[in-house]
């Protein structure tokens, strides 16, 4: 079936005409280019109404327009049946509608196979067949399409098949990557997994905005003091209605909304875009129109009205006070301050001032809301509070802006908060306390702040005392010890050389080296002085009793001298030590000598080494120490016989054990007559 809508409206010359079929059924209306039928003119919504090819005729329907759908001078609520030769006026522009039904046996076009559900992409071109929609007839120079051409790929809305709005993802090419049906009243956008629309991206923040149900499928988008911001053809908005075909962003990444049982061409939208940059000749033609357009419009609102009269349906040629006054309304509703202005303004309507006035003020408190959330995003919230302030009470930005600001506080106080905890827990009161100091220079007159950084200075400052004292102490500690080590160094040399009162008195004046400098002397230091005393006490004790005679009640008190001096003192041996054992010498040879006749070698033996360690090269103690090996050399082959050639361990066991009494462990014969019991007794 062929309509042919002709223009009744000086506003409108063309006419349009269209091929309605069953496969493509439906034409919108509406001021935006993506509209099959575009009537470009301030009081004709961006998507007005959809005709519908149904049941061999032709419906009719009002989509929420602003300014309504007139059929035969009556406002139509529902969808309505039209008759060829009906009047129509979308808003103020007036139509006749009129029709033409295919010629019999004219073979209809091939139907489309449609998916279950979604929508469906194809290539109008590659498919002939596709009855192509017809488009408003070219003029002279106008390379676009003309009657019987299409667009090249179009995105077909299914009917009964698409029946909720969409959100379409970009990538940067503008080409679909992923869809998202809006089936909530209230839907989330962010990064966040449990996000209603995840957008996995470092440019989207946790919660980046907000879609938000309108009535039954209109939706509006909001930001949510995102970091990269909310972007609707290419302009930063805080709140808007979208309308079909909107081109969103979302920080780096594009989306496109899609109304439900719409027509949308891919194609169109890449370039749209690529033409941005530059006003190649086709768009400075239709800028010029759009000029010619807008100044007629301005006219003919001066002008009366033309024609003799008006019928019942009869609305006249130009647009009313009343109409533009609703269009500037709904964009207060839907906070469009720039569009209020240019409507007010372009069509220099009288009495608005209140509504322009409002958007002007809205307009620049706007611009104040984004500049603080620049200053809130770097931490700057002294800034930001100023900003703030200077926004205007009556402001719609007002209220949103002291929220933002109080949340982003919020997050930022708690944030700091944290990191002053964990510093306190490491024991970083310094770290701690420089924090706290920023953030009560971010929030001066924040209570809570301020006693939290009274709290962590006083720790702070125990903290500076404690190591200052700590400090001190470490550097008199030192000085002590270099002056004290000097003192025990001379102590020792007197030692070694017999002199042991001077080392005493060494000894002494080390102690006094710390006593000095109010420090505690060294346990190590007051030990050595008492073993030393211990050693000077036996020393003079059996020196006084060997002078006497009485040199094995002496010998004991010499012994003490060298177990102490050994374990106690500097582990050599000095004049005291060998004054000691020289007096020992004669009374352990005579032990030593006493002992061997008596055949009680291991006893013997003992006494000779120590006599060969204060006089190693003392010949009687050489030649017995020497007697006493041979003998435990003859035991252990003895044991050798007897474990080899009769194999009687029992005697070989008996030999081996009297090697190793007789022979000191650092002898190799001791090592070898344990193995030979260690063999007999397996």
């Amino acid at each position: 079936m062929k309509i042919l809508f002709k223009a009744l409206s000086s506003a409108i010359e063309a006419s349009a005409g269209f091929d309605l079929t069953p496969e493509n059924s439906r034409i919108t209306v509406g001021r935006k280019e993506d509209n099959d039928f575009v009537i470009p003119l301030p009081n004709v919504s961006s998507y007005h109404a959809v005709v519908e090819f149904q049941a061999g005729g032709v419906a009719l329907e009002d989509l929420n327009s602003t300014n309504g759908v007139f059929v035969n001078g009556k406002k139509i609520t529902e969808r309505v049946k039209l008759e060829c030769g009906d009047r129509i006026a979308f808003g103020s522009i007036d139509f006749l509608m009129e029709c033409e039904q295919e010629a019999p046996g004219e073979k209809p076009s091939p139907q489309l196979e449609q998916s279950a559900e979604g929508t469906v992409m194809l290539d109008v071109t590659e498919v002939p067949d596709i009855p192509m929609i017809k488009q408003i007839p070219a003029q002279d120079g106008d390379s676009g399409s003309g009657p019987g051409r299409a667009k090249k790929t179009v995105l077909f809305g299914m009917k009964n098949v698409l029946k909720t709005p969409r959100l379409v993802l970009l990538d940067t090419d503008l080409n679909p990557t992923g869809e998202f049906s809006l089936d909530k009243g209230e839907m989330l956008v962010g990064r966040e997994s449990d996000s209603d629309i995840q957008i996995d991206d470092a440019s989207i923040s946790r919660i980046h905005a907000r879609l938000i149900q309108k009535g039954d499928k209109s939706f509006s988008v909001e930001d949510e003091n995102s970091t990269n911001g909310l972007f609707v053809r290419d302009k930063q908005i805080a709140r808007h209605t979208l309308r079909h075909g909107d081109l969103l962003r979302f920080g780096d990444v594009s989306a496109v909304y899609l109304a439900p049982g719409k027509l949308f061409s891919f194609e169109d939208l890449k370039e749209g875009k690529s033409s941005s940059g530059s006003l190649d000749s086709k768009k400075k033609l239709l800028i010029g129109v759009g000029g010619v357009l807008v100044f007629l419009l301005i006219v003919l609102m001066l002008l009366p009205s033309g024609g003799s009269g008006s019928g019942p349906g009869q609305r006249g040629n130009r647009l009313t006070r009343a109409e533009i006054m609703k269009e500037v309304q709904l964009s207060l509703e839907n906070q469009d301050w720039d569009k209020v202005v240019e409507l007010i303004q372009s069509f220099q309507l009288q009495g608005a001032d209140k509504e322009l006035a409002k958007a002007k003020m809205e307009i620049v408190n706007r611009d104040k809301f984004l500049e603080m959330n620049k200053r809130v995003q770097v931490n700057d919230f002294a800034a930001a509070q100023q900003i703030q302030g200077q926004i205007s009470p009556e402001s719609s930005y007002s209220k949103r802006g002291r929220q933002a600001l109080k949340d982003a506080e919020s997050a930022y106080i708690d944030n700091q908060g944290e990191e002053i905890e964990k510093k306190l827990g490491d024991g970083d009161f310094q770290g701690a306390f420089q924090l706290a100091g920023g953030l009560k220079e971010k929030f001066p007159d924040n209570k809570e702040i301020v006693d939290q950084y009274t709290d962590i200075e006083q720790k702070y400052k125990k903290f500076q005392r404690r190591l200052s004292a700590r400090s001190a102490y470490v550097k008199r500690q030192r000085a002590a010890n270099r002056k004290a080590e000097l003192f025990l160094k001379k102590a020792k040399e007197c030692y070694l050389n017999g002199r042991i009162v001077d080392a005493l008195a060494g000894i002494s004046q080390a102690s006094s080296a710390y006593l000095e400098k109010n420090l505690k002397t060294p346990s190590r230091i007051r030990h050595l002085k008492d073993y030393m005393n211990q050693v000077r006490e036996n020393y003079e004790k059996g020196k006084k009793l060997a002078l006497q005679g009485k040199v094995s009640q002496a010998v004991p008190m010499f012994e003490k001298v060298f177990e102490i001096s050994k374990r106690n003192l500097y582990g050599e041996d000095g004049k005291i030590e060998r004054d000691s054992m020289g007096l020992m010498v004669d009374y352990y040879m005579n032990k030593a000598t006493s002992l061997y006749r008596g055949q009680n070698y291991v006893a013997a033996y003992n006494y000779l080494v120590k006599i060969l360690r204060a006089k190693p090269g003392m010949q009687k103690a050489v030649t017995m120490k020497r007697d006493i090996e041979n003998k435990g050399q003859e035991l252990y082959n003895k044991g050798y016989i007897e474990q080899t050639q009769y194999n009687d361990c029992k005697r070989a066991v008996f030999y081996f054990k009297q090697v190793i009494q007789m022979v000191p462990k650092t002898n190799p014969l001791y090592k070898k007559a344990l193995k030979r019991i260690a063999d007999c007794e397996q």
